[in-house]
């Protein structure tokens, strides 16, 4: 059975085929062959409730207008009280 996008965002990354994981793709393919979003999941380790990790770096990522913004961000602004 296939999954949909929005069904793979809830799983787990560990449930995920082996090749489709961000940590493996970086070993095996290298930086340049992951989306920003995976590359800052690998980052992150981890998800929240609901939200694997991939899903939590597009989140940061779209919020701040790219990692460019992100980086830029002060600490505040990452803790602040919009949760993501």
């Amino acid at each position: 059975m296939q999954e949909t996008g929005k069904e793979k965002n809830n799983m787990h990354i560990k449930d995920w085929p082996e090749g489709d994981r961000p940590r493996e793709m970086l070993l095996e393919k290298g930086p340049e062959a992951l989306s920003d979003a995976a590359l800052l999941a690998i980052l992150l380790r981890t998800g929240r409730q609901g939200k694997n990790a991939i899903t939590l770096a597009r989140e940061m990522i779209n919020r701040f207008g790219g990692l460019n913004g992100l980086m830029m961000t002060t600490s505040g602004d990452l803790l602040g009280k919009s949760p993501l």
